[in-house]
């Protein structure tokens, strides 16, 4: 469409042909200013991600007699648990790496782990079948390939199993009181509720949505209990 064209949509109004810009750049933040030739100026500050420090979610200490009391109580499959050993954001290894175009991901680079990996698995993944495009993401991500996957659980057995299993003993002789691993529990529940889920990974929405996948080549999901989230949001906590 004409620049013409467009202004004829908008008779009543003064668009500018011209605006001058300018851009700041420094560790905190970017910064734009413009300027128009119909009198318009303005200010947007893009502020510096923070998604690579440390969580800020409050800590909620608790006793493990305590939270095992406290587990038994809920609601089953209401809540899922993830488990932590540091206090970092949540955060997905694909996020980690500091990527951020997840249509190129889906397009270039999961057909380009499938061809390279086929031939070693034992089954011969459809990814043009939505079930089993899933199970094989969920399969890269148990093998250390950077997903926009979180892993979660039913159970927070399984979540306190996977906070601690990194402690060894003479960690734990020389930790202090408030030395403490992590176990998150979210309401799936009321969240699905609110939220609906997407299964596109590569979706324009912003958004956090739980999938359960097929246990195609990786059977230890069963005894995990286990499913994920999928996001597109590089920082989930803020």
């Amino acid at each position: 469409m004409q620049w013409e064209e467009v202004s004829k949509l908008f008779p009543n109004s003064r668009i500018a042909r011209n605006v001058q810009v300018t851009a700041t750049w420094t560790a905190d933040a970017l910064t734009l200013n413009w300027t128009s030739d119909a009198g318009g100026q303005g200010q947007a500050i893009l502020p510096a991600s923070t998604s690579g420090t440390l969580s800020e979610y409050p800590e909620n200490p608790i006793s493990w007699d305590d939270f095992k009391k406290k587990i038994i109580a809920l609601e089953p499959r209401h809540f899922v648990f993830r488990g932590q050993r540091k206090p970092r954001k949540l955060r997905t290894s694909y996020h980690r790496t500091g990527r951020a175009n997840l249509t190129r991901y889906t397009a270039v680079d999961i057909p380009a782990l499938h061809q390279h990996i086929s031939g070693r698995t034992r089954h011969l993944f459809a990814l043009e079948d939505r079930l089993e495009y899933g199970a094989f993401l969920h399969l890269a991500q148990h093998h250390g390939y950077p997903t926009p996957l979180l892993d979660w659980s039913y159970s927070p057995f399984v979540a306190a199993f996977f906070a601690f299993r990194s402690a060894r003993n003479s960690d734990a002789a020389k930790a202090s009181d408030d030395d403490c691993v992590r176990i998150f529990k979210f309401d799936k529940a009321a969240w699905q509720k609110t939220f609906a889920n997407e299964s596109n990974i590569d979706a324009l929405r912003l958004h956090l949505s739980f999938l359960e996948f097929l246990a195609v080549d990786n059977e230890r999901m069963i005894p995990q209990q286990a499913l994920s989230s999928v996001t597109n949001i590089d920082d989930v906590e803020t």
